[in-house]
């Protein structure tokens, strides 16, 4: 029930070590969710704020008071994509951002596309690896490669691979036994392991939330840093849903925007709701 290394988590972070399967993260496929995510992360630390316009569309408005806040360089990024993006207009709406990811495409992807590396890094760093066992596989990659490298020269010299058969199913061998070595040895540390199961813990608590016996009323702040996991995790429209039938009290009306939050003094809280409602 408590969000894994609170002090350093961010949602790239969460996604890498969420979707970690057989020595690989699919970060790359999850970008869209890790950079709705982070922004609303932003919001929470004030750099950002919402103003809604209707219930398809909210402004996003650089708040340039805050330029003192300390970001992890995956943050960065997303935070100098979107700033880029607004450029002297202070202000972005959802639409009009999704044009500009559109037309300058290669340059908003490209930055995205290094999240991979730095948080992979980041996670090498704080002890989330196994040093040992990512020497290894390592090792066995590179001969990996270099089997499916001969294998690529038999085929191109076809006329002789007739006669060296043998070789060709050496090869075949080869490749198959490092990939699967690779894929059994697992290369997270116990500490990195333990994190990833907490965040699975914590998925399941938001998912689950409704059937648990020992509700609490949920505190404002707490539960907006959960909004921000549950969007990167793709669940938070389920979470809002589960929360609107057990606490209905967190939740007013508002004619122009639908349902927002009823703490709306929480840095801009009212209206973190609305671009939830759009992005997830």
């Amino acid at each position: 029930r408590e969000i894994p290394d609170e002090e350093n988590a961010t949602p790239a972070r969460a996604s890498y070590l969420y979707y970690y399967k057989n020595n690989t993260s699919v970060i790359g496929m999850n970008l869209p969710k890790i950079f709705a995510a982070t922004i609303l992360d932003l919001s929470l630390k004030n750099l950002v704020q919402f103003e809604p316009i209707d219930k398809d569309e909210v402004k996003i408005i650089l708040n340039e008071n805050s330029k003192d806040v300390e970001l992890t360089k995956d943050e960065e990024i997303i935070y100098e994509i979107l700033k880029e993006a607004i450029a002297s207009d202070g202000y972005i709406t959802t639409k009009k951002f999704s044009e500009y990811a559109k037309n300058h495409y290669d340059k908003v992807y490209g930055k995205l596309q290094k999240l991979e590396k730095i948080v992979k890094t980041y996670q090498n760093e704080c002890g989330n690896f196994d040093k040992t066992r990512y020497k290894l596989t390592e090792k066995w990659r590179r001969k990996m490669y270099f089997n499916i490298a001969i294998l690529v020269l038999i085929f191109f010299f076809a006329p002789i691979a007739i006669f060296l058969f043998s070789l060709y199913i050496l090869v075949i061998a080869n490749i198959a036994v490092y990939s699967s070595n690779i894929d059994k040895i697992t290369l997270l540390s116990q500490k990195g392991d333990l994190e990833l199961n907490q965040w699975k813990g914590l998925k399941k608590y938001l998912e689950e939330y409704s059937l648990l016996k020992d509700k609490q009323v949920p505190d404002i702040v707490l539960w907006e840093k959960f909004l921000v996991y549950a969007t990167t995790f793709g669940i938070s429209k389920q979470v809002i849903k589960q929360l609107k039938v057990v606490h209905p009290e967190m939740f007013i009306e508002e004619n122009q925007t639908g349902t927002s939050y009823r703490n709306g003094n929480y840095n801009n809280g009212i209206y973190r709701y609305a671009f939830w409602n759009i992005v997830t």
